[in-house]
């Protein structure tokens, strides 16, 4: 048998080996959140005080398991550099949210995300992100606890920034 046959007998061996193991687990419900549905409470501490809210969507971010968070930022309110010990995905559903590279805040180097568009914020890479302007919502989802890892420890986690 040549190597190519061997490789699509596995494979399609693996293949219905999985499939047969896909029908014995039972399928969940599907779970729909509606916008009206997810209560956005003040976020802890300074931010809240600015206007920032905070929402868990789905799951539990204290367990190593999926969740999704929504947060709306207020006008000119930015993360200080950091970094988080799991990939994250940031869809922004609203506004314009910023994201800069690197560990200097600085909003200038921030890139404008559109309603609509999609940040991929790999583990471990440190970034600043924020409103500059005006309101922007984002919903975070995230596999696992995602820690976060400060650039410079001791420093605030959101800044006001000036106009």
């Amino acid at each position: 048998m040549t190597r190519l046959k061997i490789l699509l007998t596995a494979t399609l061996l693996a293949f219905l080996a999985g499939a047969s193991a896909a029908q014995e687990t039972p399928a969940q419900d599907a779970v729909i959140i509606q916008a009206n549905e997810v209560k956005l409470g003040a976020y802890p501490g300074d931010p809240g005080k600015w206007g920032m809210k905070a929402a868990i969507v789905y799951g539990d971010p204290t367990k190593s398991d999926f969740y999704a968070e929504r947060l709306s930022y207020p006008k000119n309110v930015m993360s200080t550099p950091h970094s988080h010990t799991a990939d994250r995905v940031v869809l922004v559903l609203s506004g314009t949210w910023y994201q800069g590279l690197g560990t200097e805040l600085d909003p200038k180097k921030a890139v404008a995300v559109h309603a609509g568009g999609t940040v991929i914020q790999p583990k471990g890479q440190m970034h600043f992100d924020g409103s500059l302007g005006d309101e922007a919502v984002v919903q975070i989802v995230t596999l696992g606890r995602s820690g976060v890892v400060r650039a410079h420890p001791g420093e605030a986690s959101f800044v006001k920034i000036a106009d």
